[in-house]
């Protein structure tokens, strides 16, 4: 999966720190765009040491059709609000293999260099 993730459709992944080793990983997963950012579904659930230690660092980097991006405020959100933030094809999927959690990130703006 790492080989195709970043590149091809909603494959992408999480470059995250380990919040007690502070060891980079990268994690495979299926992130979707929103307005502000990305959406990923929590496949194996919110105790994953990958949603912990994104949520600890409050960001992380994200590669996706092949560029990388800075995202910021990771939060959890409810099952309702990720099914509502995904392409329609993936809520049957998601719902039937039990995904009841998503990590909502809003992607980070670079500095104004103008102030």
């Amino acid at each position: 999966m790492l080989r195709l993730a970043g590149f091809l459709g909603p494959f992408s992944i999480v470059r995250h720190r380990g919040r007690r080793t502070g060891r980079d990983y990268a994690t495979p997963v299926l992130a979707f765009g929103t307005e502000d950012g990305l959406v990923v579904g929590v496949v194996y659930g919110t105790t994953s040491d990958w949603v912990n230690n994104v949520l600890a660092a409050g960001r992380a980097k994200v590669k996706r059709h092949g560029e990388s991006h800075d995202y910021e405020q990771p939060r959890l959100v409810s099952r309702d609000e990720g099914l509502r933030l995904v392409p329609t094809v993936v809520r049957g999927p998601f719902r039937l293999v039990g995904v009841h959690d998503f990590l909502r990130l809003t992607v980070s703006r670079p500095d104004d260099l103008s102030a």
